[in-house]
């Protein structure tokens, strides 16, 4: 993966690094009797509708919800949290609280 910030004037393109986060959700809902997927592992890579710098992709991006739930009434995120780490050009993270840190050239 290649970290880059949006800002033109950022990092340079190059800078290689990983990520890793997720959230919690509180959902109300009715789930399905047999879901479209199994409920523990991976399921499989899904086009979920953005390239990470403007809204592309399918018209009908991968909803993992759909797939477990026949109706979701109420869909609260709870917490959520990214870190970036770009090797030895630092780390940045994105949180429901804010966001700290820096990746450099």
């Amino acid at each position: 993966m290649e970290v880059q910030r949006a800002d033109p004037d950022g990092i340079a393109a190059g800078i290689e690094g990983t990520f890793e986060g997720g959230y919690r959700a509180a959902i109300i809902g009715n789930l399905k009797t047999t879901p479209d997927f199994r409920i523990r592992g991976n399921i499989g890579t899904f086009d979920y509708g953005w390239d990470g710098i403007s809204a592309t992709g399918p018209a009908t991006p991968f909803d993992w919800t759909a797939a477990y739930f026949d109706i979701v009434n109420d869909f609260t995120l709870e917490w959520w949290g990214w870190v970036y780490h770009g090797g030895s050009n630092s780390t940045w993270s994105n949180s429901i609280t804010g966001n700290a840190g820096d990746i450099t050239d």
